[in-house]
């Protein structure tokens, strides 16, 4: 028999965060130092969305505009599709594929990200 292993087993910690009201270049710059390719989007403590790779490139570079005058949490993506830390890989997957992400942030039942 298959046993399942949970998301909590395989998850990337720690979880880089940034403030919906810094500005892109900074959060561009903390993805390269941390070397991740992607920021969870926090306001007042609570995460709200995501921030990626693919956000920076399609929403600033390719429109020319100044990462400075850009807030994060004018590009991130929301709303933000998380699961839970006991859902299996499996299912984690396939919420992946029907969402159409890349990366789910994990959460847990009272709403902290893990």
């Amino acid at each position: 028999m298959e046993t399942e292993i949970p998301v909590r087993d395989i998850m990337a910690r720690p979880v880089i965060t940034i403030d919906s009201e810094v500005d892109v270049m900074k959060a561009a710059k903390k993805m390269f130092s941390a070397n991740v390719g992607s920021l969870i989007v926090i306001h007042n403590d609570l995460p709200m969305g995501i921030i990626t790779e693919r956000d920076l490139v399609g929403k600033i570079v390719a429109r020319a505009a100044d990462p400075k005058g850009v807030k994060v949490g004018e590009v991130m993506s929301s709303p933000l599709i998380t699961v839970d830390p006991d859902i299996s890989l499996s299912d984690a997957a396939i919420k992946m594929l029907k969402s159409g992400v890349k990366r789910l942030p994990v959460i847990t039942g009272d709403g902290k990200l893990m």
